[in-house]
C-alpha cells in the first residue's frame, strides 16, 4: 500500500503485473494509505501496448518486451 503519488511504487507494481500478463483483461489494484486520495495516476494507467513474447532472464532480473 502507499500513496497514489508514490511513482516508484506505482511503477514497480505495474511492472510486476505486466511480467506475467497475457495481454487480455486483468486488473492492477492499488490500496492507498489515504482513503481520501484519488487512486488515478498516469504512471499505472498508461497503455504500453501488448506483450510481444514471454518474459526472459537478463542477468539477475527479468525483461519483457511490448508492442
Amino acid at each position: 500500500s502507499g500513496s497514489s503519488s508514490d511513482v516508484y511504487l506505482l511503477r514497480y507494481g505495474k511492472a510486476a503485473f505486466l511480467m506475467d500478463w497475457d495481454g487480455k483483461g486483468g486488473a492492477f489494484l492499488w490500496l492507498s494509505d489515504n482513503d481520501a486520495s484519488d487512486p488515478w495516476n498516469l504512471e499505472w494507467t498508461m497503455d504500453i501496448g501488448t506483450p510481444l513474447a514471454a518474459k526472459y532472464k537478463v542477468g539477475v532480473g527479468w525483461r519483457r518486451d511490448f508492442h
